[in-house]
């Protein structure tokens, strides 16, 4: 079951207005949308694959249910869940080909929108009184340190290792490579956090079609765990926006 605003149902072939965010792309304003790069295009007599900040698109009219949303959150201020986060927008600098985990300007790092959309990120769990287990679990780039300290205080972030594994499956790996980064992967998702909380991760997207798939600049797919060797289930992907709507 994948619980998601955007995803509560198209009603007819009415269609709506979206304006291109900052850190949107084309395809991930496609995939908010459950189209296809094409269709979008289509939708929108569009020539080029490309969209600007501010752009109005054409998109399907989709009808919000307030009682999923509550739903979800519910169960969320229970605990019991994984919340695997991206980090916020990091669109200064580039990663250097021989970059390195204690030189942030080998790596790209965020911009003043990540920063704001970080701080955000904690601030809704806090307002929507999410209860989050610490240390929260950080890859250890500079971008995705600096997402969790600004989202949740610097004493209460833990670089791992394994998640820039994640980062790594974007490159040119081998089956085989690709396969014992999931197998690790899955192993984690399988854990339950502590009980009455939720764990959290900021981390890195995910290849289309691989893992929990693409996911936007600090967006956040919610897992429950079914305990080890019993596999996880995916209840939600969520943008910010998305997830600051819970409380509506």
């Amino acid at each position: 079951m994948n619980i998601n605003t955007y995803e509560n149902y198209l009603v007819g072939d009415k269609v709506n207005i979206y304006y291109v965010q900052p850190g949107d792309t084309i395809q991930t304003v496609a995939e908010k949308f459950h189209l296809s790069v094409q269709q979008l295009m289509q939708m929108n007599y569009m020539a080029i694959p490309e969209v600007s900040i501010g752009q109005p698109l054409y998109v399907p009219y989709l009808r919000p249910y307030s009682n999923v949303n509550n739903q979800l959150l519910s169960s969320l201020q229970e605990g019991g869940y994984i919340l695997y986060s991206r980090h916020a927008e990091a669109t200064v600098g580039l990663d250097a080909p021989k970059y390195s985990f204690e030189n942030c300007a080998t790596q790209r790092n965020l911009s003043a929108i990540g920063r704001r959309q970080a701080e955000t990120y904690g601030r809704t769990l806090r307002n929507l009184q999410i209860p989050v287990t610490y240390p929260v679990l950080a890859s250890p780039f500079c971008r995705t340190i600096e997402t969790a300290e600004l989202a949740f205080g610097r004493d209460n972030v833990q670089v791992d290792p394994f998640w820039s594994e994640i980062y790594k499956m974007s490159g040119r790996l081998s089956v085989m490579e690709q396969s014992w980064i999931l197998y690790y992967l899955n192993i984690f998702l399988e854990i339950h956090p502590p009980q009455g909380s939720n764990k959290v991760i900021v981390a890195h997207s995910f290849p289309s079609g691989m893992g929990l798939g693409k996911i936007p600049d600090m967006g956040t797919v919610v897992i429950r765990p079914h305990g080890q060797g019993r596999g996880y289930e995916v209840i939600a992907h969520l943008t910010l926006s998305e997830l600051a709507s819970l409380q509506q």
